[in-house]
C-alpha cells in the first residue's frame, strides 16, 4: 500500500490556492487496484508563510550587518552568517547555549542590560554604541538597535537585534579630533604671535610719532618742504599703526571669550566723539547724537567700541567734501532685549557692486580707502561674536545707513 503525495497550485474565484494532494490505493486479493482514495489539503497559508521566511531569510543572509535574535534568557536562537563570520563562529556551529554576554566586552555588556534591555521593554526599541568581542578577543565598536517582541499577553517572546560594525567610523572620528587638537593648537599659537608681535611693533612705531612731532616744532616754519615730508611720514606711520591695531582687535575678537560689561552708550560716544575729534574729514561736518537708555546694557564694552569705532570712522572717512551740509547721524535706542543703534552719513555712499563685498577681508570698495581693508570684516566678526547683527543700506553720491542690533546679554 503506498500513499503519493504532490502539491498543486490552481487559479479559482476567490485567487490562487495551493494544495497538498494526497492519494492511496486499495487493491484486491489478486493484487488489483480496485480504487483511488485521495485528499486534498488547503496548504496556502503555510506555503505563503515558507516563502516569506525563505525571503526574509536571503535578506538576512545578504546584508552586511549583524542581525540576531535571542531568547529571554539571552541565548541566541539566531544569528546571520554577516554576524557569524565577523565574530568567528562557523557557519553551521550551534549557538543554542551561546549568550549575548558571551561576545561582548563587559563595558558593552553593562550598557546592553542595564540600559538596552530596559529601554527596548519599556519602549519597544533601544538604539546606542555598544561593542562585539570576536573569538580572538578583538572588540569591534557597532552601533546596535535592539528590538522586543511580545506576544498578546505583553510576555517577551524574544529579542531580535541589528548591529553594524562602525570601526571606520570610529577611525574617522579619531583622526578628525587629534586634527582638531592639532588645528585648535596651531591657532592659539598664531594668535599669540600676531598678538605678541602687533605690541612689540606698536611700541617703535609710537616713538617714531613721537620723534616726529618733536622735529615738527624744531623745524624753521619757512620751510614747507621738510614739513610737508615729515607730514607725509606721519601719515604714513599712523596708517601702518592702524594696521596693526587692525589685526589687534582681530586677534582680540578670535582669542578672547565675551565680557560682560554695564554699558552707558552715552559714555561710550562721548569717548567716540573726543578720539575722532581730529580726525581729517572732521572740518565742517556736523555730528548728531541721540542716545534713549533706560535699560541697563550688558555686553563687551571692548567689543562694542571697536564695532562703533570702525562705523563712526569709515562715515567721516568717506563724507563727501563737495556737499555743503556734511553730517554724520548716530542714533541709539536700548531696550532689555537689545540695543539698536544706526549711523547715517551723507557721504559717497557704496555702489550696487561693491554692496556685498565690503564685509570681506581686504576688500575696499574705493580708491580713496587708505584704510587696510580690514575694519568691516572686524565690525561682522565682532558682532558674530557678541551674537548680533549688521544691515547697510546704500546709494552712490547719497550716503550710507548702517543698523546695528546687539543682544542685551542682562538677561542672558
Amino acid at each position: 500500500k503506498k500513499i503519493v503525495r504532490w502539491e498543486e497550485t490552481s487559479d479559482y474565484p476567490n485567487g490562487r490556492l495551493t494544495g497538498e494532494v494526497s492519494v492511496s490505493p486499495t487493491f484486491d486479493k489478486t493484487g488489483n487496484c480496485i480504487r483511488l482514495v485521495g485528499a486534498v489539503h488547503d496548504i496556502t497559508e503555510r506555503k505563503k508563510t515558507e516563502e516569506e521566511r525563505l525571503r526574509l531569510s536571503s535578506i538576512l543572509e545578504a546584508t552586511s550587518d549583524f542581525v540576531g535574535i535571542a531568547a529571554p534568557d539571552q541565548r541566541i536562537t539566531f544569528l546571520n552568517q554577516a554576524g557569524r563570520k565577523a565574530l568567528g563562529y562557523g557557519e553551521m556551529e550551534d549557538l543554542s547555549q551561546t549568550k549575548v554576554s558571551d561576545y561582548s566586552p563587559d563595558w558593552a555588556t553593562e550598557i546592553i542590560l542595564k540600559e538596552g534591555i530596559p529601554a527596548a521593554l519599556n519602549n519597544g526599541k533601544w538604539i546606542g554604541e555598544t561593542a562585539f568581542l570576536t573569538m580572538a578577543g578583538v572588540e569591534i565598536p557597532i552601533s546596535q538597535v535592539i528590538l522586543s517582541h511580545k506576544n498578546s499577553k505583553g510576555e517577551l517572546q524574544y529579542l531580535s537585534t541589528i548591529s553594524r560594525d562602525i570601526t571606520v567610523q570610529k577611525e574617522s572620528e579619531h583622526k578628525l579630533e587629534q586634527q582638531n587638537r592639532e588645528l585648535q593648537k596651531t591657532n592659539s599659537e598664531l594668535d599669540r604671535f600676531v598678538y605678541s608681535t602687533s605690541h612689540d611693533l606698536r611700541a617703535p612705531l609710537k616713538s617714531m610719532l613721537g620723534l616726529i612731532r618733536i622735529t615738527k616744532e624744531s623745524t624753521e616754519p619757512g620751510n614747507s618742504m621738510q614739513h610737508e615730508r615729515l607730514e607725509m611720514l606721519n601719515k604714513s606711520v599712523i596708517k601702518l599703526d592702524d594696521f596693526i591695531e587692525d589685526i589687534l582687535h582681530y586677534s582680540r575678537n578670535t582669542r578672547l571669550e565675551v565680557a560682560k560689561d554695564e554699558i552707558n552708550f552715552e559714555e561710550v560716544i562721548q569717548e567716540i566723539r573726543s578720539s575722532h575729534k581730529f580726525m581729517e574729514g572732521t572740518r565742517g561736518l556736523k555730528l548728531q547724537v541721540e542716545a534713549h537708555q533706560k535699560e541697563k546694557f550688558i555686553s563687551d564694552k571692548r567689543r562694542v567700541n571697536v564695532i562703533l569705532n570702525n562705523l563712526i570712522s569709515n562715515a567721516i572717512k568717506y563724507g563727501d567734501e563737495s556737499k555743503e551740509k556734511s553730517f554724520v547721524k548716530i542714533f541709539i535706542r536700548c531696550s532689555k532685549e537689545n540695543a539698536v543703534i544706526t549711523i547715517e552719513d551723507n557721504g559717497i555712499g557704496i555702489a550696487d557692486k561693491d554692496k556685498e563685498k565690503i564685509f570681506e577681508m581686504f576688500y575696499r570698495a574705493t580708491k580713496l580707502s587708505t584704510g587696510s581693508g580690514l575694519g568691516m570684516y572686524i565690525v561682522k566678526e565682532t558682532l558674530e561674536k557678541l551674537g548680533g547683527k549688521i544691515n547697510m543700506e546704500s546709494e552712490l553720491n547719497k550716503g550710507t545707513k548702517f543698523t546695528v542690533e546687539i543682544p542685551n546679554q542682562l538677561l542672558l
